[in-house]
């Protein structure tokens, strides 16, 4: 009879699960951040806090020592469960439907980044902390020699040690020290910083807090709903996310007629038992144009967040919108996942594929179809706007404006005639835009807001008739009229002669100059 055989796990797995497994190398920040927020989670429900405000989590970069430190209030670790808890690999004994980080692997992502891993950790009541230290050096060399045949779990106990020491009694946290960092990425504290404000499970900015406070909390109230946020500080600096009112350019410069008006909420259920799946919110604006991919935009697009940390990036949802490469960015936003069948991945980059996911991503699809809808709308009254303004525009300009030859006379007339009937229908488009709007709150708000950047009679008809247009034109005086050194024969000839450069110039816009020095000549 065979003996039977004795699974073994490779050490190749250590290197799957730690040095591979991420293509963000900041997501270890993420990855600690939400075993902290767990443990402070804990800590309030054991009574060593009160409340979720209670908790921090602090990350200390030191650029110089190539050092960072990850450390939070909660519960912290059992010194008889320590080696256990901390050593062990895909072993969690966290609730994946209630628990951030539940799969036990994210804790060792910072031995890609570092020669040494240390995990710190009290618990309250006990007088002693421990220590366990991760050798990433010997655990690249074992990896990389074909010499070591070791398993994965000898692997680990090669190059691990626990050292219990005293601690004060009433301390609890837990630490995680990174020493000899060797990404600079992970030591950049702005760029850090700009991760997390959109990352990481954070308060919102106070330049966002009328709407928070006006909408978003509003409607948490009102549903029954609960935001999870917890103190996270980088060298002393709190972070929060990174939405505010206004929308920049590609300079960093304030847009002029665009910026977040109000905000509007969405659910998904499932149809068969009515139970929620997720909920969010996103911005309402005049939607002039995508928000531009600059820094000061940090926040741009409709974000997935599941226990209120980010999943995937700003392109994540991407994918559900008719237009893939522009849709998501015509607004700010956050898509909630709460129910539990929505789980995140391994790399915590989508939710792993279930009937659920289906049926959520089916109903993101038609969330995402109305909001193309949107802009389209968006887009067709600035258009007809655009396009009165035109007309208002030729008109005004005819005050001042003075003509080479009547060719140029006639050409613009046909300008301004166009312009005109473009304008009328632009008119009778708005009409039916105002009309149709009513059937549909967010389109009537759009409509209201986008009217309200335009003066008070732009939508009215143009008093001007075409046919007293055209006449106006008509005996209004030529460029060159006032060289009265000049024969009227002697204007003529100047005049057709320029009116053929200037149809000829492949640069219209050194015209005025032209006129300029062509009547110095003459004077």
């Amino acid at each position: 009879m065979m003996a039977k055989h004795k699974t073994k796990i490779g050490k190749n797995a250590i290197e799957t699960l730690t040095l591979s497994m991420y293509d963000d190398h900041k997501t270890i920040y993420r990855e600690y951040i939400q075993n902290s927020a767990d443990a402070i989670d804990n800590a309030v429900k054991s009574g060593l806090l009160e409340k979720q405000n209670d908790g921090y989590i602090e990350i200390n970069i030191d650029i110089d020592g190539r050092q960072i430190i990850i450390e939070d209030n909660g519960t912290g670790v059992k010194s008889e469960e320590a080696e256990r808890i901390l050593k062990d690999v895909a072993a969690s004994d966290k609730n994946r439907d209630t628990d951030k980080g539940f799969r036990g692997i994210g804790r060792l992502a910072g031995l890609a980044y570092c020669s040494q891993l240390v995990f710190e950790t009290s618990y309250k009541g006990e007088a002693n902390k421990t220590t366990i230290n991760w050798d990433a050096k010997l655990l690249q060399k074992v990896l990389y020699d074909s010499n070591h045949n070791e398993d994965a779990t000898d692997v680990i106990e090669l190059i691990t040690s626990v050292e219990i020491s005293p601690a004060d009694v009433d301390e609890h946290y837990f630490k995680v020290i990174l020493n000899e960092v060797n990404n600079d990425e992970l030591l950049d504290k702005q760029s850090v910083r700009d991760y997390l404000k959109m990352v990481a499970p954070v308060p919102f900015d106070r330049t966002f807090s009328y709407f928070y406070n006006g909408f978003v909390l509003k409607y948490m109230q009102e549903h029954d709903l609960h935001l999870d946020e917890y103190q996270v500080f980088v060298n002393n600096e709190p972070v929060t996310k990174s939405y505010n009112t206004s929308i920049y350019d590609e300079n960093g410069s304030k847009k002029e007629n665009d910026e977040v008006k109000e905000l509007a909420f969405f659910d998904f259920r499932n149809p068969q038992n009515g139970d929620l799946l997720a909920w969010g919110w996103y911005s309402i604006s005049n939607f002039e144009g995508i928000i531009p991919d600059h820094r000061k935009n940090l926040a741009r697009g409709i974000r997935l967040r599941k226990h209120n940390i980010q999943i995937g990036n700003e392109n994540t949802l991407n994918k559900f919108h008719k237009d893939t490469k522009r849709g998501n960015f015509y607004f700010f936003g956050e898509i909630h996942a709460v129910h539990p069948d929505l789980m995140p991945n391994s790399q915590r980059n989508d939710f792993t594929p279930t009937e659920t996911c289906k049926i959520f991503c089916e109903q993101l699809k038609n969330v995402f179809s109305q909001h193309n809808k949107m802009v389209y709308f968006a887009s067709n009254v600035r258009s007809a706007y655009r396009k009165i303004e035109t007309e208002t525009k030729l008109i005004e300009e005819l005050e001042s404006k003075k003509f080479i030859n009547k060719e140029q006379k006639e050409e613009h007339i046909q300008k301004i005639q166009k312009a005109q009937k473009d304008a009328e229908k632009a008119r009778k488009d708005l009409a039916k835009y105002e009309s149709s709007a009513k059937e549909n709150e967010i389109n009537e708000k759009i409509y209201k807001n986008i009217s309200a950047t335009k003066p008070a009679h732009v939508s009215t008809p143009s008093p001007q008739k075409i046919v007293d247009v055209a006449e106006k034109i008509r005996k209004s005086n030529f460029v060159f009229d006032d060289l009265s050194k000049l024969t009227n024969a002697e204007r003529k000839l100047v005049s057709k002669v320029f009116g053929v450069i200037a149809d000829n110039l492949p640069d219209k816009k050194i015209i005025p100059s032209l006129v300029t020095k062509v009547k110095e000549a003459f004077k």
